[in-house]
C-alpha cells in the first residue's frame, strides 16, 4: 500500500508537467506543418528571394512560439515599414498579408496554451465585457449587411478587422510586466523613426527614382504606378513612405510622436534623453510633410494631455512655438500653416469634401440608424460608405447600437486612466499617461480620418488596440505591485 502511494504521488508531480508541456508540443506540431506547407510552396515557386522569404518567416514563427511578445514586436516592425505587404505566393485561395502573418500567430499560440494547460489563468482588464461586445455588434452588422451586397474580399477584410481588434486580448494576455510595456512602446518609437527616415528620403528624391523605388515592392502587394501623392488642386507633393497613403503615414508618425514625448518624462540617464529627443525629429520632419492636418491636431491634443497630467513645462514649450509662427512671417506664411488654416477655414477642395462625406454620411445613417449597413456596400445606389470620421464611419457600419458600444469600451478606459494618473504615483503612472496621451492623440485625429476604425487598415486598427491593450495593462493592480525589474 505505501509503494502504491508513493507511485501516486509521483503521477500526481508528473501530470501537470506533462499537461505544461502540451502547449509546447502543440506549438511544435504547428510549426512542422507550417514549416512543411511554406517550404513546400516556396520550392515550388522555385524563387530564391521567396525560399529567403520563407526562411526568415519560419525563424520569426519558432521565436513567437516560444514568446508571444516577440510577434507583437514583429507586428509593430511591420506596421511601421510594410503595413501592406503581401506575401508573393498563394497560400490556399489568399495571399495572406504580413500583418496577418504577425496577429495571427500571437492570438493561436496564447489560446493554445490556455486551452492545454488548465493551470493557467485569463487575465482580465477591467473592458472585456466592453470589446467582446463590440465585436458581437460587428459581426451582427456584417450578418445583416451581407443582404445587400457583401464580395468575398469583404469576407476577408472583415475576418482583418476582428483579428485586429482581438489583438487587444493578445497585448492584455501576453503582456504582464512594465518592463516589456517601455520595450514595446520603445519599439513604436524605433519603427516610427525608421518610417519617418524612409519617408523623408523618398519625399526628397526625384519623383521618377521614388516611384521607381516604391515600385519594386509591387510583387509584395504595393501599387506600380500612380503612387506619389498631392495636395488635392495643386502640386504640393505629401510624404508617403512604405505607407503609401500620407494620412496613414500621419497616422503612424502621431502615434510615435506622442510616445516619444511621453517618454521623455520617465526618469532616464541622460544619453537616453537625448536619443529620444533626436528620435522625435524626423518624426516631426516627416509628419509636416505629410500633410496631414488631422495627425497634426492629434500629436498637439496627445502632447496637450501629457503636458496637463504629468509635465506643465510642455506648455510652455508651445506657447514659445506658436509665438514664433505668429511672429515669424516665413513660418507664418510656410506652405503647411497655410494648408492648415485653409482647412480649418474650409477653403480648400479637401475640406469641402469633408463637408460632404459628412452630410451624405447622416442621411446613410438617419436611413438605418440601428445596426448599420454592414461592411459591404451600401444597400442604395445613392448612398456610399465612406467618411472622413470613424464616428461617423461606425454609425455607418455597425449602427446606432454599434457605436454606443465601442464608446462605452473607449470611454471606460479613458476614464479608468484618467483615475489611475491622478490618484496613483508610481512607475506604472508614466506608462500610463503615455498611452493614454496616444490614444486621446487617436480619437481627436479620428474626428478628421477614418483609418483608425477602417476594415482596410488592419494595421492602424491593430495598432489602436494594442495601445489600449498596453494601457490596460499599466493599471492593473498585480502587474504594478509584481516585482518585475521594470
Amino acid at each position: 500500500m505505501e509503494t502504491i502511494n508513493r507511485l501516486s504521488a509521483t503521477d500526481e508531480r508528473i501530470a501537470p508537467a506533462r499537461i505544461r508541456s502540451l502547449p509546447m508540443a502543440a506549438g511544435v506540431a504547428a510549426l512542422g506543418l507550417v514549416v512543411g506547407v511554406t517550404l513546400g510552396v516556396a520550392v515550388a515557386a522555385a524563387s530564391p528571394p521567396v525560399v529567403a522569404g520563407a526562411l526568415v518567416g519560419l525563424a520569426v514563427m519558432a521565436a513567437i512560439v516560444v514568446e508571444p511578445r516577440i510577434g507583437i514586436a514583429a507586428f509593430i516592425a511591420v506596421a511601421c515599414l510594410l503595413p501592406f505587404a503581401v506575401v508573393p505566393v498563394s497560400l490556399g485561395p489568399v495571399k495572406p498579408t504580413l500583418v496577418d502573418l504577425t496577429l495571427l500567430p500571437v492570438l493561436i499560440v496564447w489560446v493554445i496554451r490556455v486551452l492545454a494547460d488548465p493551470n493557467r489563468r485569463l487575465y482580465g482588464s477591467g473592458v472585456d465585457v466592453q470589446v467582446l461586445l463590440f465585436v458581437a455588434s460587428c459581426i451582427v452588422s456584417f450578418i445583416l449587411g451581407t443582404a445587400y451586397h457583401t464580395t468575398t474580399s469583404d469576407v476577408r477584410l472583415f475576418g482583418e478587422l476582428l483579428s485586429a481588434i482581438i489583438f487587444f486580448f493578445s497585448a492584455v494576455q501576453c503582456v504582464r510586466d512594465l518592463r516589456t510595456i517601455r520595450r514595446l512602446l520603445l519599439a513604436l518609437v524605433l519603427g516610427g523613426v525608421l518610417a519617418a527616415l524612409i519617408a523623408i528620403v523618398l519625399y526628397y528624391l526625384p519623383a521618377g527614382t521614388s516611384t521607381a523605388v516604391l515600385a519594386s515592392l509591387s510583387r509584395f502587394g504595393y501599387p506600380s504606378s500612380n503612387i506619389l501623392q498631392y495636395n488635392p488642386g495643386t502640386t504640393i507633393q505629401r510624404a508617403i513612405g512604405t505607407s503609401i497613403d500620407p494620412n496613414i503615414l500621419g497616422a503612424t508618425l502621431m502615434t510615435c510622436g506622442v510616445l516619444v514625448v511621453g517618454l521623455l518624462g520617465i526618469p532616464r540617464p541622460r544619453w537616453q534623453s537625448v536619443l529620444l529627443l533626436g528620435a522625435l525629429a524626423p518624426i516631426l520632419v516627416a509628419l509636416l510633410l505629410s500633410y496631414s492636418r488631422g495627425s497634426l491636431i492629434g500629436f498637439l491634443a496627445g502632447c496637450a494631455v501629457i503636458a496637463t497630467l504629468r509635465d506643465r513645462r510642455l506648455w510652455l514649450v508651445g506657447a514659445v512655438l506658436l509665438a514664433a509662427v505668429l511672429l515669424s512671417p516665413s513660418l507664418r506664411e510656410s506652405t503647411f500653416v497655410t494648408h492648415l488654416q485653409s482647412g480649418l477655414e474650409v477653403r480648400d477642395q479637401a475640406a469641402a469634401m469633408r463637408l460632404g462625406e459628412y452630410k451624405d454620411a447622416m442621411r446613410l445613417i438617419s436611413e438605418y440608424p440601428i445596426f448599420g449597413v454592414g461592411f459591404g456596400e451600401a444597400p442604395d445606389v445613392d448612398l456610399y460608405i465612406g467618411v472622413s470620421s470613424i464616428y461617423l464611419l461606425l454609425a455607418e457600419q455597425v449602427g446606432i447600437v454599434g457605436l454606443s458600444i465601442w464608446l462605452w469600451a473607449i470611454g471606460s478606459v479613458l476614464l479608468r486612466a484618467v483615475r489611475h494618473v491622478l490618484e496613483v504615483d508610481d512607475e506604472s503612472t508614466h506608462l500610463a499617461a503615455t498611452c493614454l496621451a496616444a490614444l486621446v492623440a487617436m480619437l481627436v485625429a479620428g474626428a478628421f480620418d477614418h483609418h483608425f476604425v477602417d476594415m482596410n487598415f488592419p494595421h492602424v486598427v491593430a495598432m489602436v488596440w494594442l495601445i489600449v491593450g498596453l494601457l490596460m495593462v499599466t493599471l492593473d493592480r498585480r502587474v504594478r505591485t509584481a516585482t518585475n525589474g521594470a
